[in-house]
C-alpha cells in the first residue's frame, strides 16, 4: 500500500477518536438530562417517572460499554501504532526496503481499527440514544405541571439543543458508515498472490483527493459543528441543574452530613466559576447520576 494511501487512512482513524469521545460526552450529558427530568418530578413515584429512572440506568450501561470498548482498543498491542507511523513519516526514505513488511502490517492494522471503531456504533447503541433522546424530549416538553402548565423558556432552549445534538449525531453516524475504506492486506497474507491487480494497486490521485475531501468534511464541518452543539447542551443542562431547588436541597444536605463547607447559594443558583459548583459536579457524578454499584467509579 502506498505511503499516500496510508496517510489518508490514518487521517480518517484520527478523526474517529474524537468522534467516539464526543459520542461518549453526548451520552453522558443525556444521562444528566434524564436525571434532571426525573428531579423535575421529585416526590412523584409514578410509572412514568420510574421509567425515566430505569432509562437513565440503561443509558449508563451503554456509556460504560462504549467506553470499555474504546479502552480495549487503545490497550491493544497496536497501541503504539501512531508513534510508529509518525516515526516512519519523519524518516521517509530511510531504510524503506527493510521496513516495507512492517509498513504493510501497520496499514492493515489501521484498516482493522477503522472497522472496529465502526462496530462500536452498533444498532443497539443507536436505538438506545434515539429512544433516550426522544423520551427526555417528550418529558421536558410536557413538564411536571402537565400540558396546562406555562411553558418554561429555559427548558425550551434545552429541547432545542437536544434536537440539534440528535440531528448532528445521526448525520455523523450515517456519514462515517458510508466512508469507503480500502484494505490492501499485509505482505504475509496467504491470499495476497491471488488478489486481483485492481485490489493490489495503489489508489489513484483522484481516489486520494476524494478521500482527503471526505476527511476534511468530517473534521472541519460535521465534527466541528457537532462539538459546538454538544458544548451548548453541556452548558444548558448544568445551568439548569445548578438552579434546581430540589437538586440543590439534596446537595446541601449531603454537604452538611459529610461536613464539607459550601458557600451560600443565591436565588439564581450556584455560579459555574465557584468551588461549590465543582463540588456539585463531583456529587452529581458519584452520588446521583452514576451512583449504582455497577458504574460507581467507572464513568
Amino acid at each position: 500500500m502506498s505511503q499516500e494511501a496510508e496517510d489518508v487512512n490514518v487521517l480518517l482513524l484520527k478523526q474517529l477518536v474524537p468522534f467516539t469521545l464526543n459520542i461518549s460526552h453526548y451520552m453522558t450529558d443525556l444521562a444528566y438530562t434524564l436525571y434532571y427530568s426525573v428531579m423535575l418530578h421529585h416526590g412523584d413515584n409514578s410509572k412514568a417517572v420510574q421509567e425515566l429512572q430505569q432509562s437513565k440506568m440503561e443509558l449508563c450501561d451503554e456509556i460504560y460499554k462504549l467506553r470499555d470498548g474504546f479502552r480495549t482498543m487503545l490497550n491493544r498491542p497496536s497501541g503504539s501504532l501512531f508513534a510508529r507511523l509518525s516515526g516512519r513519516s519523519e524518516n521517509e526514505g530511510e531504510a524503506q526496503d527493510s521496513s516495507s513488511e512492517s509498513a504493510l502490517e501497520d496499514d492493515e492494522e489501521v484498516y482493522k481499527l477503522i472497522q472496529t471503531f465502526r462496530k462500536l456504533f452498533d444498532s443497539e447503541l443507536l436505538r438506545v440514544i434515539k429512544f433516550m433522546n426522544e423520551m427526555v424530549e417528550r418529558d421536558l416538553a410536557l413538564g411536571p405541571g402537565g400540558p396546562s402548565a406555562p411553558a418554561d423558556p429555559e427548558r425550551a432552549k434545552l429541547l432545542v439543543q437536544l434536537k440539534n445534538c440528535m440531528l448532528g449525531f445521526y448525520n455523523l453516524i450515517n456519514f462515517v458508515k458510508r466512508i469507503p475504506v480500502k484494505s490492501h492486506g499485509t505482505a504475509a497474507a496467504p491470499a495476497a498472490a491471488t488478489r486481483s491487480a485492481e485490489t493490489e494497486q495503489a489508489p489513484s490521485t483522484d481516489d486520494r483527493q476524494y478521500m482527503e475531501s471526505i476527511v476534511a468534511v468530517l473534521r472541519d464541518e460535521l465534527l466541528a459543528t457537532w462539538k459546538v452543539e454538544l458544548d451548548l447542551l453541556n452548558c444548558k443542562i448544568f445551568s439548569l441543574i445548578s438552579q434546581n431547588t430540589e437538586i440543590l436541597a439534596l446537595f446541601h444536605e449531603h454537604q452538611r452530613k459529610t461536613g464539607v463547607p459550601s458557600a451560600p447559594v443565591d436565588r439564581n443558583g450556584i455560579t459555574e466559576d465557584s468551588q461549590t459548583f465543582i463540588q456539585l459536579i463531583s456529587w452529581l457524578k458519584d452520588e446521583q447520576v452514576f451512583n449504582d454499584s455497577k458504574h460507581r467509579g467507572q464513568l
